[in-house]
């Protein structure tokens, strides 16, 4: 096996950081394919169309000899619903999705290149289990369509689907430029660059490489196929980063000899430079050079040093290797006693004395300044930049935070082993049911108007404020979604304000529920009128869809809507723990509205920052002073945070909390009776009461059950 298969450096990446960039960066239909996921595909093609539904559960990729990628989504749950030529749905159906596309280098804009996957050439199979293809059978049964024509029609429309999908990037770039030599240095530059898969039967044992000529003399250089296993030692979120020996005497070895003597290669002896020597300390290099042997740097040269009365010349030797940690590189230079001979006079005899040492120090000086600038070259940017980050220009992130724990030699090249975390969040694999919508005013006639001659509590007297009454046709709207559950759903509706649940049979109709706490706004004064009575709701299924109706002159109520659904075979909808799925909402209706006028609201407000002075300078009471109460804002707030401000009020135990509490309710209107109505009314557990620090939960549960009457309670207030 060739480490570097005659290329200058290689880059190899593991297939698992591989899977987990993809899981970041790769979407199909604007999801990311991150498991567990679903997909809603289009589906069509040989005058068929429809939809699949897929939930998928996890993902595996293979990189292949052919330097294709094989993306394997295992999927379960799953439906296909056909339109045309027939309606059909065929369901529940398990298996996997394999979606083999090339790998390439596309353009990052100038000299950048960024690898991507190719999926408009993309080779897609579906393999379903065996139960799938008895569903399969099962479903088609006397429809007159075989399941080969089936599965058939079910491939070319992924296949289509998959293909009309814009080639997706892996953030991985380099800088390219043809023709000119590269460099490690500020930052990494190739002259040629090829990306490969490093294949295996094992995928622990696969690679992404990148392969890559740095010098232009070696431009013709390289063949990947040489590369038949990956150098990569960790055992997860593996890299490896390799360069050859003719690379790094050019690119790393020669600049760092310059950089220690702060010259340029230019004024360099051979092996790196033209010049006939260099003197340093007093000593004249002729020539240096460094060859890769197992386990370390050999570093050669010669040397020359005159003065009076004699000539030294001679060779020397030293090796270099280096330990990591992180991505600190820490170089250990040996460098062996000069080889010297001395030619001197008979009468100069004691000069010969004090020329070996001082040529060995210089050498050694020489040489340790030598290792520590390759040290420093190889750990830095071009490392980085290996694993396709710091190009500038390019808004990619690459691997960063790569760390090193070898750094092996051999006669190939030089290599730095280590891991680079790749952090993905995968989502959660709950099944769930929701209801969502909102309630609208259809209809609004004006039914009365007056003047309101009230005193907000904080205001010296009373004031005379103008107000309409309405009578409001409303209309709610929901429809039921599941998420990480089988499609299409069957739902099962019904609803309860309280007592026994009423269901909404076939796909229109009427109920009446009973003893419903239903709220009028007159008279003002006393914050309006309560009563328990009888409501009438109508309502239509469309689907998923459900619509309620009421009648306005039932006043203003909250309604609990719920929904079961069964599948495409009529069984109950099952989370993971296999318990039945249920989707439930508050229905909130105003059929008898007030608005009241002539600066109200502000003078509430007024009041409300009032309160909050006065909170504060309570605020003793509390174990910090975060715990003091906060005022709603008069803007629709949602039901939990105005229960937890009437929570808060009462719980200070002050003389003005009643008429406080009328005030609000008289500005808030609805959004108080809807707070008064919700479930939150009367669960202590929801409680995220600022005065929880004073309160133990048997106090908790008595404010909840007053609350829960409190809607009589303030009918019988005087503002």
């Amino acid at each position: 096996m060739s480490l570097m298969a005659g290329f200058d450096l290689v880059a190899e990446i593991s297939n698992e950081t591989v899977r987990k960039l993809l899981e970041k960066n790769l979407q199909i239909g604007g999801v990311p394919v991150n498991p567990p996921f679903e997909l809603n595909l289009p589906i069509s093609g040989g005058g068929a169309s429809g939809t699949a539904h897929l939930i998928v559960t996890d993902l595996q990729v293979d990189l292949n000899s052919d330097d294709t990628i094989t993306l394997t989504l295992f999927f379960d749950h799953t439906s296909v619903l056909t339109t045309t030529p027939m309606s059909l749905c065929v369901c529940p159906l398990d298996g996997n999705i394999t979606i083999s596309a090339p790998l390439q280098l596309v353009s990052a804009g100038g000299s950048n290149k960024q690898v991507s996957v190719n999926l408009g050439a993309a080779v897609v199979a579906i393999n379903w289990s065996s139960t799938a293809n008895q569903e399969i059978a099962s479903d088609l049964a006397g429809t007159g369509i075989p399941p080969a024509l089936f599965n058939s029609f079910a491939t070319q429309a992924i296949t289509g689907y998959v293909q009309s999908i814009s080639s997706p990037t892996i953030p991985l770039a380099f800088s390219v430029v043809p023709g000119t030599d590269g460099a490690l240095t500020p930052s990494l530059q190739f002259e040629r660059l090829e990306v490969h898969c490093i294949s295996a039967a094992s995928r622990n044992k696969q690679a992404l490489g990148i392969f890559g000529i740095l010098l232009k003399a070696n431009d013709s250089h390289g063949d990947h196929h040489q590369k038949s296993a990956t150098a990569i030692t960790a055992a997860h979120d593996g890299v490896c980063i390799s360069i050859a020996p003719g690379a790094f005497h050019s690119l790393v070895f020669c600049p760092a000899i310059a950089s220690a003597l702060g010259t340029d290669t230019a004024h360099l002896p051979g092996t790196c430079g033209p010049a006939g020597g260099f003197d340093t300390q007093g000593v004249t290099v002729n020539s240096i050079s460094d060859s890769f042997a197992p386990g370390h740097i050999d570093i050669n040269g010669s040397v020359s040093k005159s003065g009076f009365c004699y000539d030294a010349h001679g060779t020397f030797h030293g090796t270099l290797t280096f330990t990591v940690a992180g991505t600190t590189l820490t170089p250990d230079i040996a460098m062996d006693q000069p080889d010297v001979d001395v030619d001197i006079p008979w009468y100069c005899w004691l000069v010969a004395a004090v020329v070996l040492g001082p040529i060995g120090i210089a050498l050694a000086a020489v040489a340790d300044a030598v290792a520590n600038n390759v040290a420093n070259s190889l750990a830095g940017d071009a490392i980085k930049n290996a694993l396709g980050s710091g190009i500038p220009g390019v808004s990619l992130g690459g691997l960063s935070g790569a760390t090193f724990g070898s750094a092996p030699i051999s006669p190939e090249g030089i290599s730095l082993e280590g891991t680079v975390p790749v952090i993905v969040a995968h989502p959660s694999a709950t099944s769930y049911m929701q209801l969502n919508g909102s309630v609208i005013t259809v209809q609004s006639q004006e039914v009365g108007s007056g003047t309101f001659n009230a005193r907000p509590w904080c205001l010296p007297e009373a004031k005379d404020y103008p107000y309409a009454e309405y009578s409001q046709q409303q209309r709610g709207s929901y429809v039921l979604t599941g998420t990480m559950v089988v499609q299409p759903l069957t739902p099962h509706f019904s609803i309860d304000a309280g007592g026994s649940a009423k269901s909404l049979t076939g796909n229109s109709g009427s109920v009446t529920l009973d003893n419903v706490n239903t709220h009028y706004p007159m008279p003002l004064a006393t914050g309006g009128t309560a009563m328990n009575q009888s409501v009438q709701i109508g309502y239509s299924i469309s689907g998923a869809t459900v619509q309620l109706t009421n009648q306005p002159s039932d006043g203003d109520y909250a309604v609990h809507l719920t929904a079961t659904a069964t599948d495409c075979h009529g069984n109950p909808v099952k989370d993971g723990s296999n318990n039945n799925l249920t989707a439930a909402v508050d229905v909130q209706f105003e059929g008898d509205h007030v608005d009241i006028g002539g600066g109200y609201a502000n003078d509430v407000q007024y009041c409300a920052q009032l309160l909050e002075k006065l909170l504060q300078r309570l605020s003793h009471q509390y174990m910090v002073h975060q715990q003091v109460p906060i005022w709603q804002e008069v803007d629709y707030p949602p039901p939990e945070e105005l229960v937890q401000f009437i929570r808060d009020v009462m719980a200070l135990g002050i003389t003005q909390a009643d008429e406080i509490l009328v005030n609000s309710k008289i500005a808030h209107g609805n959004s108080f009776y809807r707070a008064l109505f919700s479930r939150a009314a009367s669960r202590p557990a929801l409680l995220n009461s600022k005065a929880a620090g004073k309160l133990d939960q048997s106090q908790l549960a008595n404010i909840a059950a007053e609350i829960a009457g409190l809607g009589q309670r303030i009918d019988l207030m005087i503002s």
